[in-house]
């Protein structure tokens, strides 16, 4: 029982020295934003020429270093960026954006070519968004009943109403309540339904839908018949996707003669339009795409990248082009990252933020205008590190007392690992999660007593005390 203690002393102390300054980070073309555990925002980046994408009320003067706190508000809870604009939802379900907004892409109602807005804006009275995600000049959005919404430019079906019509505010596409994740390339959209399958619709260079004819689709089209889709994101030109039993997939690539950033080696040449699978590990347990350039973390916390690198932004240590995934360091504590144009931002399970890559911006927000072809920690001042920095999402996990078995209902809280833990501290057994209910954990080949199932996702981590009879 002293062990048992002790064990229970040394988490509570570990989750208190390492908790996130951030809870959430998004990355644009030159400029990031990060929301911290008490509902600030914060943003950093190129602001001379970064036309309000950083909400602090001009778009003149020097760039913004290191991150720095937009306004006093304390209830943000969701942010994305597209390449000149910014997003924000507030704990009452507001939608608010700043940033270029030639073509409507705010969503206020407002554009015009030298139209920016400088400062975090409310987008319409609608209560009841959950998140956005933005090409390079239109939007779209997702709210909490599961339908979707686009606005902006629209020349190539990009805001997926059916037509080619530019939006000025959010008009809902389709009919559908059962849309689950959103994300933007370069003039597309992809989505995931909660049913597992995977749609696609804008420029045709990158959708995966199997015909090149058509250069573009004006409304949601299918891509294939999987329903098996767990992640998907988006880069400039190319997707990835993970399925639930953590196999990784690549499709688009556009028109580049070198299309490293598929992972199919440097001599491949896309695009490819239907999904292919980049190797055959099954550990993949999140993704970010940027700008020729792929990442993503395994479940054992490395991190890897492949794609361009002329400027470091694989963070390899090279300027070499990566065909395949490449591991990262040697580092296992990753939690998630999100790529830029030519950089990346990530965060690691101990609660630091680092970045790498161009950094001709300051996108990098290491204080200096200092590029790097390795992880560099961002020094985040007056950061107050906490329990609980992250949003739990509702999780059940029955019976408890067990006399063999748990189940977890993981469809809502998204946890991709689990590993118990008995009463001297030892791990049991450890097993891969998916985003589905019902899932069993058994535990009737071990002794009576008391287990810690410490359930990871790509952001947090929760032990929750499970006792078997």
């Amino acid at each position: 029982m002293k062990n048992f203690t002790l064990y229970i002393l040394l988490i509570m102390l570990t989750n208190t020295l390492h908790s996130q300054c951030f809870s959430k980070i998004s990355s644009g073309n030159y400029h990031n934003v990060g929301i911290k555990p008490n509902g600030t925002i914060y943003t950093w980046g190129n602001r001379s020429n970064g036309l309000g994408t950083l909400g602090l009320g001009t778009a003149t003067g020097p760039a913004i270093l290191a991150p720095t706190q937009v306004g006093t508000a304390t209830n943000w809870t969701s942010i994305s960026t597209g390449k000149s604009n910014t997003f924000a939802i507030k704990s009452d379900g507001t939608l608010w954006g700043t940033g270029y907004d030639n073509y409507g892409q705010v969503g206020d109602g407002t554009f015009g070519t030298s139209h920016v807005i400088y400062t975090f804006i409310q987008i319409g009275t609608a209560t009841d968004w959950k998140t956005t995600s933005g090409t390079r000049d239109s939007t779209i959005g997702l709210k909490t009943n599961g339908t979707l919404w686009g606005w902006g430019f629209n020349n190539n079906g990009q805001v997926g109403d059916g037509t080619t019509t530019e939006r000025h505010t959010p008009i809902q596409i389709g009919t559908n309540t059962n849309w689950k994740a959103i994300t933007s390339g370069g003039s597309f959209n992809v989505a995931l339904k909660t049913d597992g399958t995977l749609w696609a619709w804008g420029y045709n260079s990158a959708l995966g839908v199997g015909d090149l004819s058509t250069p573009y689709f004006t409304s949601p089209l299918q891509v294939g018949t999987d329903t098996n889709w767990s992640t998907v994101v988006a880069g400039a030109s190319h997707i990835l996707a993970l399925k639930n039993d953590g196999s990784l997939f690549s499709f688009g690539g556009g028109s580049n003669n070198n299309n490293s950033e598929m992972g199919h080696g440097l001599s491949w040449v896309g695009p490819y339009n239907t999904p292919l699978q980049i190797g055959t590990d099954s550990n993949w347990q999140s993704v970010s795409a940027g700008f020729n350039t792929s990442y993503a973390i395994k479940t054992d916390g490395t991190l890897w990248a492949w794609g361009q690198n002329d400027l470091g932004q694989l963070g390899d240590g090279t300027t070499v082009d990566k065909g395949y995934p490449t591991q990262i360091g040697t580092d296992t504590n990753w939690a998630s990252m999100q790529a830029g144009f030519q950089h990346c931002i990530a965060l690691k399970t101990d609660g630091s933020l680092w970045a790498w890559g161009d950094n001709s911006m300051s996108q990098l927000g290491i204080g200096t205008t200092s590029s790097s072809s390795v992880p560099v920690q961002i020094a985040v001042a007056g950061c107050a590190l906490g329990n609980d920095v992250f949003e739990k999402a509702p999780l059940n996990l029955y019976p408890n007392p067990t006399n063999d078995k748990v189940t977890l209902d993981n469809s809502e809280a998204h946890y991709n690992n689990v590993i118990v833990y008995n009463y001297l501290g030892q791990e049991v057994t450890q097993q891969k999660l998916f985003y589905t209910n019902n899932q069993d954990i058994d535990l009737s080949g071990f002794s009576s007593g008391v287990y810690l199932f410490k359930l990871q996702s790509e952001t947090s981590s929760e032990t929750i005390k499970v006792v078997k009879k």
